[in-house]
């Protein structure tokens, strides 16, 4: 019974390998990408591409990116890009094709702020001929950090440690993540489109429940949660009083100037572009921008 057990399980965890994974969604093949999908087949001429732009982050985007290059190297497009992945993981038989930026985690870093810059320095450059990939994985709340204006890296490092130690959900913790980011809670997304490219996500959750909007704290999912929320959770926490004196007055200013109803429409309207597809394997989900 331990045997069958044990090899259902590695059966399980090798199905969801993205170097397994990747190769039997993303095939190029006679001049052209196909990408398949519970939901149809996405195809695209290699001449109606300019270049591939690969970005993201995440404890498994490492081999994401890995599995992801491998595929389209093979079809001669200009490939661009930078993946955060955890400082001290190693990567085997990688040939380069999408740098690698290291960061800290569970407590972000000045070496995450920095991929994530350069990440959007990627996302400028692409045109509406431009198919970006964005690889997210648990961790990418951590790996992927970019405070908001008037917030300091250290800020956020404080209060990652003030979140992580008061017992609260992951969804909870996420939710005061996303407003404090440049980058969670679909800003990722809104920065990808905002040129006329086409974007899909590929999303390997290690939440349960698989809410998308919670795994890496979102970078390109609509974020339906308020400071309204916020508010509610660390007060009802008694975590409030404990975060940086900058987030708490950052907080109180943006619960008397919220984002207006119409600006928030707006950018669901947007990420609601998003086609969801759902792979029935272990707790892989994918997302088409």
């Amino acid at each position: 019974m331990q045997s069958f057990a044990r090899k259902a399980f590695t059966l399980g965890v090798q199905s969801v390998h993205p170097r397994n994974l990747f190769p039997q969604l993303v095939k190029t093949s006679d001049g052209k990408l196909q990408i398949s999908l519970p939901t149809g087949m996405i195809e695209k001429e290699f001449a109606s591409i300019d270049k591939f732009v690969l970005i993201g982050g995440g404890k498994a985007s490492g081999e994401m990116a890995i599995a992801l290059s491998s595929v389209l190297k093979d079809s001669g497009i200009p490939m661009h890009g930078i993946v955060n992945v955890a400082k001290g993981q190693q990567f085997a038989g990688y040939e380069g094709l999408v740098p690698f930026n290291y960061a800290r985690h569970p407590v972000p870093d000045e070496d995450g702020v920095n991929g994530v810059r350069e990440m959007f320095k990627h996302l400028e450059t692409t045109t509406p001929n431009s198919l970006v990939f964005i690889l997210i994985s648990g961790g990418a709340s951590a790996l992927m950090p970019l405070p908001s204006d008037g917030i300091s890296l250290e800020d956020i490092q404080e209060m990652t440690k003030v979140l992580l130690s008061s017992g609260i959900s992951i969804g909870d913790i996420n939710t005061i993540r996303k407003h404090v980011s440049g980058v969670n809670g679909g800003r990722l997304g809104l920065a990808a489109v905002k040129r006329g490219a086409t974007c899909i996500t590929f999303i390997i959750s290690d939440v349960i429940g698989d809410d998308l909007s919670t795994i890496g704290s979102g970078p390109t999912v609509y974020d339906p949660t308020t400071i309204a929320d916020v508010l509610e959770i660390c007060h009802g926490n008694n975590i409030f009083e404990k975060l940086p004196i900058s987030i708490q007055d950052y907080f109180s200013r943006c619960s008397k100037n919220q984002h207006t109803q119409i600006e928030k429409e707006a950018e669901k309207k947007i990420l609601e572009n998003v086609s969801l597809s759902t792979m029935d394997y272990s707790l892989t989900r994918f997302i088409i921008l």
